[in-house]
């Protein structure tokens, strides 16, 4: 009799052991599930925002131009050396002291040298710095060269 509930404890304690182990790795399995997707979260959104980015700063590859004269009434002059194909012509927001001014000019598509005059016209401090930054396909690309503005 005794025997016999001592093999009956040792089976009731085998199954618990069993249930026990099993009840572990699940648990191991389930955390480390839960770390594969936190991590691919993170970084499948790096990834994808890295990628917007590239896409949007690609219309503005090869577009080059230089700022010959810029006065202080708001005549900017400027050179398109060269441009993408697709790029007849361009908008430009114009910065001041890296600051934007709110104005824009409309930069032909002609590669020579072409005067703008900003409308109305500004009245920009000799001494400061002028930047474009151009308007392709919807997308602002990042700030151009720099000239000093002159009073004439």
């Amino acid at each position: 009799m005794i025997k016999k509930r001592n093999e009956r404890r040792l089976r009731i304690m085998i199954r618990k052991k069993a249930q026990g182990e099993i009840i572990t790795t699940v648990l191991i399995i389930l955390l480390i599930l839960a770390a594969i997707v936190i991590v691919w979260q993170v970084v499948q959104s790096s990834v994808s925002r890295g990628g917007e980015q590239a896409k949007s700063q690609t219309s503005c590859i090869g577009l080059n131009y230089v700022i010959l004269k810029v006065n202080s009434t708001g005549s900017i002059q400027i050179r398109r050396d060269t441009g993408a194909p697709d790029v007849a012509s361009f908008t430009a927001r114009v910065f001041v002291d890296s600051v934007d001014t709110g104005k824009t000019v409309l930069v032909g598509g002609e590669l020579n040298t072409t005067t703008f005059e900003v409308a109305p016209s500004p009245v920009w401090n000799a001494g400061s710095k002028l930047q474009l930054a151009p308007i392709v396909s919807g997308t602002q690309c990042d700030l151009g060269p720099e000239k000093l503005i002159t009073l004439k």
